[in-house]
């Protein structure tokens, strides 16, 4: 049973990881973690499996919002 959903729960660690990155970096104010915070997510969307085409969308959503909000914090024309 566990060998079945191994996918599903990696992709729960990761999700994790993530919420906790982009946490730290709203805490921190620390623009360069909101670039991590996306690139990591690239990496997650890019190497898992979305079987919704509504759950894609909203993912590449959350993807570009957190690279332009990490640009705009690195340049300084927005504080985060």
């Amino acid at each position: 049973m566990v060998e079945n959903n191994q996918e599903q729960y990696w992709m729960l660690g990761f999700l994790g990881f993530l919420g906790f990155l982009g946490l730290n970096g709203f805490t921190s104010h620390d623009p360069w973690q909101f670039f991590l915070f996306c690139q990591f997510g690239l990496f997650g969307f890019f190497n898992f499996k979305y079987q919704n085409k509504a759950i894609m969308a909203i993912a590449l959503l959350g993807v570009a919002l957190g690279l332009i909000l990490g640009i705009l914090g690195i340049l300084g024309i927005i504080k985060v």
